[in-house]
């Protein structure tokens, strides 16, 4: 009980605190943090994705039971891989599919219809 007690209050005082720091900071400064596709926030945000993806997807490897059935009668909690799918596309969503890291151009008829 403890444990659970202590996490709740740190996460707490983490979000406490990136809050006011996104309340305090300048529109320059803020822009300089998380304002381009390689800044900290953005490469933070894909790291934490692709970290929960892995979770949940081991989450659902081990999930497999002797007697109990989950979902469609099945001995696997296809709950978590279903999370880590939708964790996966966040996180391709987050890297831009890699565009920016192959260097691959958005085609013109894209970046009109993306506009």
């Amino acid at each position: 009980m403890k444990e659970n007690y202590l996490s709740v209050v740190i996460s707490s005082l983490v979000l406490m605190a990136s809050f006011t720091l996104m309340l305090t900071l300048s529109s320059e400064q803020a822009e300089a943090f998380g304002g381009s596709e390689s800044s900290f926030i953005e490469t933070a945000t894909a790291i934490l994705f692709i970290t929960s993806c892995l979770i949940f997807f081991y989450l659902f490897y081990i999930s497999k039971t002797n007697g109990n059935r989950y979902f469609l009668r099945n001995q696997r909690n296809w709950f978590f891989l279903i999370i880590g799918l939708v964790f996966l596309v966040f996180f391709g969503e987050e890297i831009s599919w890699g565009q920016r890291l192959l260097n691959f151009r958005t085609p013109d008829w894209l970046k009109e219809i993306n506009n």
